[in-house]
């Protein structure tokens, strides 16, 4: 029988650098007067090189920023709009839209990610408006996904770093026997794995969705190296057994799936052939000392009830204190009665400091706290109850989100206000 080798193939650009396309509202001679003021002007910053870009060759800017060098190559282009990109996890609205279609012009964006692919993301959004202070937009390429000017700023005037999820995308393809093949975009970027879930189906998706981007949340908080066949601990199931994943790469495992329809060989030609890897389960301590791998659909008994889903330490940070730093938004859409609040709120478990974060649902303002009813059973033995109120401040908020007529407003969603 001959044996099946399946080679992985080389990164391209987009999956090497970031990449970002800064859409020109207008451009002439004189539209670069000035980078390396700007960009010195990025706190933090400190410019060591720079080289204006000409009709043979990139633009370059070297430098520092909180004592690490960084560098980008910038470069000009044609812009045409795709139509894919309007349907991305922004909202856009209609002028946005409209004035995007129109632009012609673009600049070009590589930069590299160093050690905390966060820090490193925040840092050429700041970088990207420095450079291209007449923007409509960004094309995230490496992402594949449109980044409205909206959201740009309220991200590069926020002190923390925006969230593991905008970082990259999770896309869904699916085909008439109903499967479904979950992949991201932007990871390997990043420094490490893209990820893949295959065999997926309408009944697990969202479930299994949920799985992909909490797993990605704890490889983005430790990048040291890719971690195929390596477990991490991401939940629990109904059944209170622990939610042990690891990830192989494609090449080495796609032999395990028989009659594969969709995220198979003839689907990798042309791309998702590079370094992306298919998630499995560690159903044992025993399997994974053997690296015995389940496939996610053999265990589609399990993805029912709610599992429950960790988020990491590293992320939860980052979600409080964006959620403090606006928390006046909220404090502005509780003037509307009509508006459901829930505020989630770190409470103390132990000596240690460790907290549960759990939503309330908010009462009323008492001066500079507020006074909030507990929605839902707490896990840790904390003596408290659904229904039992208590004060709090801004302090004690991990997240929040208003449910509005129009919609939910979260805090990474208040851009939609502006």
């Amino acid at each position: 029988m001959k044996k099946l080798n399946y080679k992985q193939q080389e990164l391209q650009y987009w999956e090497k650098f970031s990449c970002f396309q800064l859409i020109l509202s207008d451009y002439d001679d004189n539209y670069l007067y000035g980078l390396e003021t700007r960009i010195n002007s990025i706190e933090g910053i400190k410019v060591l090189d720079i080289k204006e870009m000409s009709e043979e060759d990139p633009g370059y800017v070297k430098f520092t920023y909180d004592n690490e060098e960084y560098d980008f190559i910038y470069h000009l282009s044609d812009f045409t709009f795709y139509d894919m990109y309007a349907r991305g996890p922004y909202h856009v609205s209609e002028e946005e839209l409209e004035n995007i279609s129109n632009s012609t012009v673009a600049i070009n964006m590589l930069m590299q990610f160093r050690n905390n692919p966060k820090k490193c993301f925040h840092l050429q959004l700041k970088l990207a408006l420095a450079l291209a202070p007449s923007l409509n937009g960004i094309i995230d390429e490496s992402a594949e996904k449109l980044l409205p000017l909206k959201w740009v700023k309220m991200c590069v005037e926020s002190k923390a770093t925006p969230s593991a999820n905008d970082l990259y995308t999770v896309q869904a393809i699916s085909n008439e026997f109903g499967n479904i093949w979950l992949h991201t975009h932007g990871l390997s970027r990043c420094g490490t794995s893209e990820l893949e879930i295959l065999n997926s189906n309408k009944d697990s998706y969202n479930t299994q969705y949920n799985l992909l981007t909490t797993y990605a949340s704890y490889l983005l908080d430790d990048i040291s190296s890719i971690p195929y066949y390596k477990m991490t601990h991401i939940g629990y199931f109904h059944n209170n057994n622990p939610i042990v994943v690891t990830c192989a790469p494609w090449n080495e495992v796609i032999k395990e799936y028989k009659n594969l329809n969709l995220g198979g060989i003839e689907d990798r030609k042309e791309d998702h052939n590079a370094r992306t890897s298919i998630i499995f389960l560690y159903m044992s301590e025993k399997d994974a000392r053997k690296k015995s791998l389940t496939k996610l659909e053999e265990a589609n008994n399990l993805w029912s009830n709610n599992p429950l889903f960790f988020i990491s330490t590293d992320e939860t940070e980052i979600r409080a204190s964006i959620a403090k730093e606006r928390f006046n938004y909220l404090k502005e859409l509780a003037k509307d009665v009509t508006n459901e609040i829930m505020i989630k709120i770190g409470i103390p478990i132990n000596e240690k400091g460790d907290r549960e974060h759990i939503y309330f649902k908010l009462v009323s303002f008492e001066g500079d706290k507020f006074k909030a009813e507990l929605l839902q059973e707490p896990y840790a033995d904390i003596k408290m109850k659904p229904g039992d109120e208590g004060i709090y401040s801004v302090d004690d908020v991990s997240d929040w989100v208003v449910n509005t007529i129009d919609g939910s407003i979260t805090p990474s969603k208040v851009y939609l206000l502006k």
